[in-house]
């Protein structure tokens, strides 16, 4: 005889099951929001690669110095390249971003870099953004 078919605990019907009950609950919870991962290091590892394919997509310049989301020529005159670098002015970082853009402010980590080019990228439109760095256009 077929054993009846059930449908699996949710978080509702957690606190009604016993303790193992819950965990497995709790499992089944943590890999559908993590994307399949069963642990964090799988997660890390998921992340990082999200946060790598972002970046290709948002830095079209390869540059000595590595990818870019405007033309290196003015990346080089901004800052070199550096993601420490600062301006008198309040500018920061490798696109010399000002605090009105919202700049995420010290990029040193990967998820900080991105929020940066998805700032610089979002500012430069293809092109029609150049204004934002008028100085090294001259």
């Amino acid at each position: 005889m077929a054993a009846a078919l059930t449908a699996a605990p949710t978080i509702a019907d957690a606190a009604s099951c016993g303790k193992a009950c819950r965990e497995r609950v709790k499992q089944r919870e943590f890999v559908k929001r993590h994307g399949g991962c069963t642990s964090m290091r799988c997660v890390y590892r998921v992340r990082a690669k999200r946060i790598a394919r972002e970046t290709r997509r948002l830095t079209p310049y390869r540059c000595s110095f590595g990818r870019s989301a405007i033309p290196c020529a003015i990346v080089m005159c901004e800052s070199r390249g550096s993601w420490t670098a600062l301006n008198p002015s309040g500018a920061a970082g490798r696109y010399q971003l000002m605090q009105l853009h919202g700049r995420p402010w010290p990029a040193n980590t990967p998820a900080r870099r991105l929020a940066h080019h998805r700032i610089a990228h979002r500012l430069w439109a293809g092109g029609r953004g150049a204004r934002h760095w008028t100085q090294c256009l001259r």
